[in-house]
C-alpha cells in the first residue's frame, strides 16, 4: 500500500516506494515554445505564483513529493530548466547564470507573472538567487534549499567536469550505477532509494544535450557574482540546509545567511541535500511559514 504523508489541514500524496507513477501523466506536464528553446513545464492549483527550480543533474520530478500540497494554496509552476530533463534548446546556449536568468524571466513572462516567489535547491538556488539579484522587482519571496551561489569547491565528481576531455569524458558515462551511487549520497535515509527513483533521474541524463550542459554549467556558471551581490538582497529569504549534506556542507550554510541580511537560516536534522525529497512534510511546512509571514 502506499504510504502517505499528512501535513495539517492538508493531503499529502507521496508515491510509494516501489510503486511507480509516471510523473508526466500524474501532474500533466506539458510543452511550450519560446525564444531558443522547446520547453518541458507544468503549472497547477491556484492561488499566489510559486516557482520551482530542481537543482543540478535532476529535473521537476525532484518536486514531485511537494507539488500537490503546494497546488492547494498556491498556483505552482515548474520547468526543466536548459540543460535538464526533457527541455530543448534548438541552439545550445552558453549555459552563464545571465542564460537561466533570461530563461526563467521569458518563462514567467509567457504566464504573464509580474512577480513570484522562487523555490529552488542546489543549482537551482543559485540561479533563483541571480534571477533576484538581477530582477529585485520581479521576485517576492526566495526559499533556497542546499542552494548553490557561494564561490566554493565543489565534489570531486563535479569539479572534474570543469576540466577540458576529463568533463567532456565524464559527462557520457551517465550510468544508472553512478545514479544510484550518488542517491547514495544526497539521502540521509537510504530506504527512499528505489528502482523508480533511479529510472526517472537515469532516463534524460541519456541526452546528450544534457550531458554537454553539465560540463559546461560547471565552466561557465560562476558563483563569484552571485556571492558578490548577496549583500544586496533586499527580499525575504528562507535558507533551508539539511545537517547531514554531503555535497555542499551545512557548514555553508552559516556563511549564506551571514551574506543576506535579509534571510533566516533552518537546518534540518538528520537530512541530506534534498530536504523536499528527503523530508517533504517538514519542508512543506517551512515552506509554507515562509510564504504566509
Amino acid at each position: 500500500m502506499q504510504r502517505t504523508f499528512l501535513l495539517a489541514l492538508t493531503i499529502f500524496a507521496m508515491n510509494a516506494k516501489g510503486q511507480h507513477i509516471d510523473f508526466k501523466t500524474k501532474f500533466e506536464t506539458k510543452f511550450l515554445t519560446f525564444d531558443n528553446y522547446k520547453v518541458h513545464c507544468l503549472k497547477k492549483g491556484v492561488g499566489s505564483p510559486i516557482l520551482l527550480i530542481h537543482g543540478g543533474g535532476t529535473w521537476m520530478y525532484s518536486w514531485r513529493n511537494i507539488i500537490d500540497s503546494l497546488s492547494l494554496n498556491h498556483t505552482v509552476y515548474a520547468c526543466d530548466m536548459p540543460g535538464h530533463g526533457y527541455t530543448v534548446a534548438e541552439n545550445e546556449p552558453k549555459y552563464e547564470l545571465d542564460d537561466f536568468a533570461n530563461f526563467i524571466d521569458h518563462f514567467l513572462t509567457h504566464f504573464q507573472i509580474d512577480k513570484i516567489s522562487i523555490v529552488g535547491n542546489s543549482w537551482g538556488g543559485g540561479w533563483a538567487l541571480y534571477y533576484a539579484e538581477k530582477f529585485p522587482g520581479k521576485v517576492e519571496k526566495l526559499i533556497l534549499i542546499d542552494p548553490s551561489g557561494l564561490n566554493v569547491k565543489d565534489v570531486f565528481e563535479w569539479e572534474i567536469l570543469k576540466y577540458p576531455l576529463i568533463g567532456e569524458l565524464a559527462s557520457k558515462m551517465a550510468i544508472k550505477n553512478a545514479v544510484k551511487k550518488a542517491y547514495q549520497k544526497v539521502y540521509v535515509n537510504q530506504t527512499l532509494i528505489d528502482n523508480s527513483l533511479i529510472n526517472e533521474t537515469y532516463k534524460p541524463l541519456k541526452i546528450r544535450q544534457n550531458q554537454r550542459a553539465a560540463y559546461k554549467i560547471k565552466r561557465n556558471c560562476k558563483w563569484t557574482v552571485t556571492e558578490n551581490k548577496m549583500s544586496e538582497v533586499r527580499i525575504p529569504v528562507k535558507i533551508i540546509w539539511g545537517d547531514q549534506d554531503n555535497y555542499l556542507e551545512v557548514k555553508y550554510a552559516i556563511i549564506y545567511a551571514s551574506k543576506i541580511m535579509t534571510s533566516d537560516l533552518t537546518i534540518m536534522k538528520n537530512c541530506g541535500h534534498t530536504p523536499h525529497e528527503e523530508q517533504p512534510k517538514e519542508t512543506l511546512k517551512i515552506i509554507e511559514d515562509f510564504l504566509t509571514k
